[in-house]
């Protein structure tokens, strides 16, 4: 329980609104009494995760810049969690040194191009990003396993409706979310959609985006983002009990972030509030 224990409250937290006291130090905990250097890894990467969620990307254990996971974590974290920058910054670098090679249907590295893409994105260098989903897009298909290409293709097609701003594209991306083969690529998805339904004007699209995650079962980090947008865009639809609920959570998660994200958490407090005085005004 000692080792699992931490990432079992982890998960269950992202569903539901569970205070995270003491958990950091449980991870600790846990990680310097892992058993083997896998157990200890597998610890570290969770362990990093849920500072991310906290709003403490900079606390835990160290990023291990040679692995390709660690750092297309990095990356996504930032664009879309509220991890560090500078982190992400020399992880995003560093995968782009690899976009020379030939791509690969290796699941760590899909997720290594598509970190950076969204690296580029993030930068302004929409150039280099529409390479990148060309290339995930054209990838090629095994004859005999032809399903394998499948999370290549919908990386490609996330990093198009962010270029495009293509009505067809984000709805071929809405379908493609509606029953995903990948919840991890589904966390991502799920908010790039939400995002190009309320640029076009569409708040209950954005809204139904928002909440078509996995419940329980998920650890991502972009879930925390979503509970922010959650609570924004129900609220601008009238739905001021789910509103409030979804910021109860994200307070909850994030109860004394770092001095970066504190603005968010003290935008999510004062709209909670007046939420609130609505609710009794009526």
């Amino acid at each position: 329980m000692l080792t699992f224990g931490p990432i079992w409250l982890f998960l269950y937290a992202m569903a539901e609104p569970l205070v995270m006291r003491g958990v950091s130090e449980t991870f600790s905990r846990a990680y310097n009494r892992a058993a083997s250097e896998s157990e200890r890894d597998e610890l570290a990467f969770f362990w990093h995760q849920f500072e991310v969620v906290r709003g403490h990307p900079l606390r835990g254990p160290a990023i291990d810049f040679s692995n390709r996971d660690w750092s297309s974590a990095a990356v996504l974290d930032a664009v879309f969690a509220g991890g560090d920058p500078v982190q992400a910054h020399r992880a995003g670098a560093l995968l782009q040194s690899m976009l020379r090679r030939p791509v690969s249907l290796d699941e760590s590295e899909l997720w290594a191009r598509f970190a950076a893409g969204e690296y580029a994105l993030a930068n302004g260098n929409r150039e280099l990003a529409a390479r990148v989903a060309a290339d995930l897009r054209t990838a090629p298909s095994p004859p005999d396993s032809a399903w394998r290409v499948e999370p290549a293709r919908a990386c490609a097609l996330f990093l198009q409706v962010q270029l495009s701003r293509d009505p067809a594209a984000l709805a071929a991306l809405d379908s493609l979310l509606l029953n995903p083969a990948n919840r991890g690529w589904a966390a991502l998805g799920n908010l790039i959609a939400a995002r190009e339904h309320e640029r076009v004007g569409d708040i209950p699209g954005a809204l139904a985006a928002v909440r078509r995650r996995v419940y329980g079962l998920g650890h991502f980090p972009p879930y925390v983002t979503y509970l922010r947008e959650e609570g924004r865009l129900a609220a601008l639809t009238g739905d001021r009990v789910g509103a409030a609920r979804a910021y109860r959570h994200y307070l909850v998660l994030r109860s004394d972030p770092d001095s970066a994200l504190r603005p968010q958490q003290d935008s999510v407090r004062a709209e909670l509030a007046a939420l609130l005085r609505e609710t009794t005004d009526r």
